[in-house]
């Protein structure tokens, strides 16, 4: 039974703290201005424009290393 106490304390106490460090987190994100974007719930024409502006970031950058 006191096992039992002392895993539930340390489950509860890591929870708490995972939340607090999120709370900082997300305290930082705003003083640094960064905006947090929801990118698990991309929808099929929003990742293809991610991905065809990173390919045409990609090919500038191999166009300025060969000059």
């Amino acid at each position: 039974m006191i096992l039992i106490a002392i895993i539930f304390g340390i489950v509860i106490s890591t929870h708490s703290r995972t939340a607090e460090i999120h709370s900082d987190l997300q305290r930082i994100k705003e003083k640094l201005g960064i905006n947090d974007e929801d990118e698990f719930n991309m929808t099929d024409q929003e990742i293809e424009e991610e991905l065809e502006q990173f390919i045409e970031s990609e090919s500038d950058d191999m166009d300025t290393k060969k000059n």
